[in-house]
């Protein structure tokens, strides 16, 4: 994660301190599956344009480690009658 993802995402689980712990780990899933749908997009993005084969190895690491984990996240927030949050 980047400083300002980072950032971002101690502020908004702060603004979380009041809520349960069952709650925080909705919004904790949540916002894991935005991140990770975020990064695969740059990945997919980045493996499309046929960047350095470094890049571009990294880029396809990233697709299938971060694609391979939405799914038992989004599993676990449907166990939790969930959904992810729409993605911006």
């Amino acid at each position: 994660m980047t400083s300002l993802t980072k950032i971002d995402f101690s502020i908004k689980m702060n603004l979380c301190e009041d809520l349960s712990p069952q709650v925080r780990g909705l919004f904790f899933l949540q916002l894991r599956i935005r991140h990770h749908r975020g990064g695969v997009g740059m990945a997919q993005a980045a493996f499309n344009t046929g960047s350095a084969a470094a890049a571009t190895r990294q880029a396809l690491e990233i697709v299938n480690e971060q694609g391979n984990e939405i799914g038992p996240m989004t599993a676990m927030l449907t166990a939790m009658r969930a959904q992810p949050l729409p993605f911006p």
